[in-house]
């Protein structure tokens, strides 16, 4: 399904971009480029999916970039 990847940078800077989220096997995949640069150190990451929920790593989800 269409998602929303969110990247969360160096207090606080969000990024998002689209993403294809696989409930089944709860994979995040084709994570387009935001092309964001200047930014170092990756302090969150989540997929957004149509229903406004959101999921982490600790959910179970794993981000393949």
């Amino acid at each position: 399904m269409k998602a929303t990847y969110t990247s969360v940078w160096d207090g606080g800077i969000e990024v998002a971009t689209a993403c294809e989220y696989n409930p089944e096997t709860k994979v995040c995949t084709d994570i387009e480029d935001s092309g964001v640069e200047g930014v170092n150190n990756l302090e969150d990451e989540y997929v957004t999916l149509p229903d406004g929920t959101e999921l982490r790593e600790k959910d179970g989800v794993t981000f393949e970039y």
